[in-house]
């Protein structure tokens, strides 16, 4: 083929652009039509209870043993672990899955150590303090920050 008055670079041309736009419509997220910044929400209190009851059900180290305090939690218990999650979820480091899914292994974890060789128990204060270290913990890397970039 010979480039006859610049047409077979024009030709050529359209092609590329047909074979794009195919590709476009095709696949829409291509066209970079994302919004600039996404917002992330955390999880619901709620929601971050459930989760954690469900990974730790699933718990093969967990497995047989009595989920009551999530089962037939007491009322004192639900409010402290609400509260906890909530006060987490308004940080600027939102509680997120990965966060709940850190804290079941870690959960299942002292269950184990607790049980002495009998089933995994899994008490209030242990699910409690281990998201009161969680909770530290992120408190501590907040102001560690905020002295770094001071």
């Amino acid at each position: 083929m010979a480039n006859v008055g610049g047409r077979l670079g024009t030709s050529t041309a359209a092609a590329v652009q047909q074979r794009g736009a195919l590709v476009v419509s095709a696949n829409i997220g291509s066209t970079g039509d994302f919004p600039e910044s996404i917002q992330l929400v955390s999880l619901a209190p709620t929601a971050c209870i459930a989760l954690l009851h469900q990974l730790l059900s699933k718990d093969k180290y967990l497995t047989g043993s009595k989920l009551d305090i999530f089962e037939c939690p007491s009322p004192d218990f639900v409010l402290k672990l609400s509260e906890d999650f909530d006060h987490l979820s308004k940080m600027r480091e939102r509680i997120n899955a990965r966060d709940i899914e850190t804290l079941a292994k870690v959960l299942a974890a002292r269950a184990l150590e607790a049980s002495d060789g009998g089933a995994p128990l899994l008490t209030e204060e242990m699910v409690l303090g281990e998201l009161q270290t969680m909770l530290t913990e992120r408190l501590r890397r907040r102001s560690a920050l905020a002295l770094v970039l001071h």
